[in-house]
């Protein structure tokens, strides 16, 4: 059960605009590119936010190497706020609503000592209860040891907390040490993915004793699929052998709510022979985990259970160090097409299966739970 709720600074509570600074300065956007790659650049910027001196040292230092940029330096060492434009859009209704609700709002950020400056600019940062900077443990995201100091300092744990990031990479981290994770877009888009994760559910392996109400949602999910025109599954398919031999090697879960099963999924990691013959190309080819049988039940649907079935599968895989989960679908499942792009995954190529005398063919995809490649030479890596 989520308890805490992990915000980022920049990007997430409040937004910025080095583009927008650097080129009323320097009169281009070409210029500032440049600029932003050679003079003033995301390793400076890194090296200021891990606290290997204080920014003057990194200011001073730049303006010897480049002294007809100085006064471009000085002017973004005085003016450094000018650089943060506003508040996010409804992020402050909604940590006041999490504040309400008896949730634990914590800071966990990538920054140097200019962020006080940001901090008595904006008082959002007020509502936190507190914060880590990877200034003053020497560490940056996505480094998985600065998540480890944000648990000992707070005594949290990771798998009751759930963090907020605009960087997916630093996502991925905190997902490999076992938080919860949301790339921050908007709010919106926060408050969406983030409900879910409040509801006061359980995902757990089925039991035998869960087999009929499993068996019955996806039976149900059947004949809806049917009713509504749609070909991923017919009447008979999955029968309820199919979850009876899930729930017999340890491969079926559901999520229980008030301790009725509302959803149910299996995932396997010991491969999936229609996968060996893909008409496209997986992004690994490595040991995967693949997520089958996904159905919620039909008066449960509109909440985000089928968000929460993948959300815990990625779990499962990061518990067992396997780095890429994979699934399919049909052509005409037009929620799980949504659901699955919205959660990154990537349309890899066509599959096979044999149903009786029938070969049917099903959109395969692939996600890498990998961290991405590091974007430190970019500005936005360094300076929040």
């Amino acid at each position: 059960m989520i308890k805490n709720i992990v915000f980022d600074f920049g990007g997430v509570l409040v937004q910025y605009d080095f583009l927008l600074f650097f080129s009323a300065q320097l009169g281009s956007k070409k210029k500032t590119e440049w600029f932003l790659n050679n003079v003033f650049t995301g390793k400076i910027n890194a090296d200021m936010d891990r606290g290997v001196h204080e920014p003057e040292y990194f200011f001073n230092m730049q303006k010897k190497l480049w002294p007809e940029y100085a006064y471009i330096l000085d002017n973004f060492d005085k003016n450094y706020t000018d650089i943060f434009t506003h508040e996010s859009e409804g992020i402050r209704a909604l940590m006041l609503d999490m504040k309400a609700r008896g949730y634990k709002l914590l800071g966990l950020s990538n920054w140097s000592s200019k962020v006080y400056e940001v901090m008595d600019k904006f008082d959002i940062f007020q509502l936190l209860e507190g914060y880590l900077l990877s200034k003053d443990v020497h560490q940056l995201k996505p480094e998985p040891e600065i998540y480890q100091s944000f648990f000992q300092k707070f005594g949290v744990k990771a798998e009751e907390s759930v963090f907020i990031d605009d960087k997916p990479e630093n996502i991925v981290a905190a997902q490999n040490v076992g938080m919860y994770g949301i790339v921050y877009y908007n709010s919106e888009q926060l408050t969406h993915e983030l409900d879910p994760l409040l509801l006061p559910y359980t995902f757990e392996p089925a039991t035998t004793d869960d087999e009929l109400a499993a068996w019955s949602i996806i039976n149900d999910s059947a004949k809806d699929m049917v009713s509504r025109g749609r070909h991923q599954w017919d009447d008979g398919y999955p029968p309820r052998q199919s979850v009876a031999d899930d729930i017999a090697k340890g491969n079926g879960y559901v999520i229980r709510l008030d301790g009725k099963v509302v959803a149910y999924t299996a995932v396997t990691f010991d491969g999936e022979p229609a996968y060996d013959q893909l008409e496209g190309e997986w992004l690994s080819s490595g040991k995967y985990g693949t997520i089958h049988r996904t159905a919620v039940s039909l008066q449960q649907r509109g909440r985000g259970l089928g968000r929460l079935l993948f959300i815990e599968a990625e779990r499962l895989c990061h518990k067992r160090n396997i780095h890429n989960l994979r699934m399919d679908t049909n052509y005409d499942n037009t929620e799980i097409l949504n659901l699955v792009e919205s959660l990154a995954f990537k349309r890899c190529g066509i599959c096979h299966y044999v149903h009786g005398d029938e070969i049917v063919e099903r959109i395969a995809f692939e996600k890498t739970l990998k961290i991405p490649c590091s974007t430190q030479g970019t500005v936005h890596s360094g300076i929040i």
